[in-house]
């Protein structure tokens, strides 16, 4: 649950300046187009870090022997 509230508090903090600036500029509709294109990045970022990371979990370990 840290994680999450975390991640919700940033979320909170970041999209509503962003989503402000895309309305002050553009219009209303960018402001939801704003906010749902950085969320989804994050989630495409997130997803392919975890499966690299699990790739690499999964990575035999060498064995040496002297």
């Amino acid at each position: 649950m840290g994680w999450h509230g975390s991640a919700m508090t940033a979320g909170q903090a970041v999209g509503a300046p962003l989503a402000g600036f895309a309305i002050d500029h553009a219009g209303w509709g960018w402001g939801f187009v704003s906010v749902s294109l950085v969320g989804l990045a994050l989630a495409v970022v997130g997803g392919t870090g975890e499966q690299v990371w699990r790739a690499r979990a999964r990575r035999p370990v060498p064995v040496t022997t002297a």
